[in-house]
């Protein structure tokens, strides 16, 4: 548990931002397949920032990892090296490409087809952004963590969550209607629930993996018994998100979409808490 609370920012970071990236995923969709008027796209615009200060908030929280805040600006000379250095690299990269994005379209300086383009870049990288996340922790000398269920999650999150998180924007800017609903809905919903699959199935082999490594002083066995309840409780809770996406295709409330963001998110939490969890170091 120890190892997991030490990591806690990590934890912040890698829920937040490639959930916050994840967005422009959904935003990138709803733009391809439906015409906004002028005024839909203004409301859009303005809670597109949302996201962007989600980002913002999960690289701060990744800067209190560092016994020194200044020691960032080495993470930048392992450039091509380093997967951490990449993660970072890419990460703030993405960043400023959609920052760029934001200010120009709330400017009203992108026309319709060059916000589709520009959103459908954002939204590929997104997905790769995403991956160099978890490739970050794929190290040689961490056995239960050098597996491809890390990426996985981490990408299945990004998806779930982006869409879920692109659900909300949509539904507060108030441009639900029929149209968008056979449009859009669907499909995102198709999308969401490979994000799902990624992301909880990743969570359930990445535990089961672990119990079945053997350590000298510790067992994979003993860390996986005490990754489980949050494990289970953290797939119950993606399950939960996605039933609420589920629900707005029918009820269409604005509530389903700020439930079902806030549930991905404390299960994308719990999930990326049971990674820490089951760190097991080889020669342990």
């Amino acid at each position: 548990m120890e190892n997991a609370i030490t990591e806690l920012p990590l934890a912040l970071f890698t829920t937040l931002v490639p959930i916050g990236s994840g967005a422009f995923l959904a935003l990138a969709l709803a733009f391809l397949v439906h015409p906004f008027s002028p005024e839909q796209l203004k409301r859009i615009d303005r809670l597109t920032l949302l996201p962007l200060l989600v980002m913002a908030l999960g690289f701060v929280d990744s800067v209190f990892h560092l016994k020194d805040p200044l020691h960032i600006f080495y993470v930048f000379t392992g450039i091509g090296s380093s997967p951490l250095s990449n993660e970072i690299a890419i990460g703030v990269l993405f960043f400023v490409v959609a920052l760029i994005y934001w200010m120009l379209a709330f400017g009203g300086k992108l026309s319709q087809a060059v916000r589709k383009g520009y959103a459908l870049i954002l939204g590929v990288f997104a997905l790769v952004f995403a991956v160099s996340c978890g490739m970050a922790y794929m190290i040689e000398t961490i056995v239960t963590w050098n597996t491809i269920f890390g990426p996985l999650e981490i990408v299945g999150i990004g998806i779930l969550g982006g869409i879920l998180f692109g659900t909300v924007i949509l539904m507060q800017a108030k441009v639900y209607d029929d149209d968008l609903n056979n449009s859009y809905w669907r499909t995102a919903l198709v999308i969401a629930s490979v994000g799902l699959v990624l992301s909880a199935g990743a969570l359930a082999a990445h535990i089961a993996f672990s119990a079945t490594v053997v350590g000298t002083q510790v067992s994979g066995a003993e860390i996986t018994a005490v990754a489980l309840p949050f494990g289970a409780l953290a797939i119950v809770g993606l399950v939960a998100s996605f039933a609420c996406l589920i629900g707005i295709l029918t009820k269409r409330r604005t509530a389903l979409s700020i439930t079902g963001f806030g549930l991905v998110l404390i299960a994308s939490f719990l999930g990326r808490m049971v990674f820490y969890l089951l760190e097991l170091n080889v020669g342990l």
